[in-house]
Order: C-alpha cells, then structure tokens, then sequence
C-alpha cells in the first residue's frame, strides 16, 4: 500500500493529466516486472533495444512475446539467474519451440 500511496501523492506534482498518466504507465510496468521476479532495469532495457525494431503496429500480438511473464523476457531479466538456469531455460524453450 505504501507504494501506491507514495505514487498517488509524487502525482499531484504533475505539470500535466498527460504527465501524470505517462507517470503512472512507467510505475506499473516497473511494479508488474518486480512482481513477475524482473530486474526492472534489465527489462525496461530489453524494451528499449528491442520494440522500436519490432513491427506490432501491424500486428499486435507481436507484443505478447514482450510481457513481463514470456519465457523470452523471464530468461534475460530474471533477477539472480545463474549461468546454469539460463542454460536450463535456453533448452527448455529451444524444446518447445
């Protein structure tokens, strides 16, 4: 709850309604990734290198692979992941693809 409070109130310094909504966007991408065990660093660094090259305009479910809980996303910005898991994940994935 604190959290969410803290946001709530950092909100009403915004210049804007589309200030505080981009605001808001940002802090519950940042949130889901922590809840789904991301760096959320490493995630928001994964979008960034990889959206602005994909073509979901055209089709959405292009996006899918980009959610926090994707096997792709969870194998790159899992917070402490070992060289071991990441090469159990890699297999497991190349398996069912």
């Amino acid at each position: 709850m604190k959290p969410v409070a803290i946001t709530r109130k950092n909100s009403l310094f915004s210049d804007s309604t589309d200030g505080a909504e981009a605001s808001a966007t940002v802090f519950s991408i940042i949130n889901t990734a922590a809840a789904n065990n991301l760096d959320a660093y490493k995630y928001l660094e994964y979008l960034f290198q990889r959206l602005p090259n994909s073509n979901f305009a055209s089709n959405s479910s292009v996006l899918d692979e980009y959610l926090p809980w994707s096997d792709k996303v969870q194998i790159e910005c899992r917070i402490n992941t070992t060289e071991t898991e990441i090469n159990k994940e890699e297999e497991h994935c190349s398996e069912s693809a």
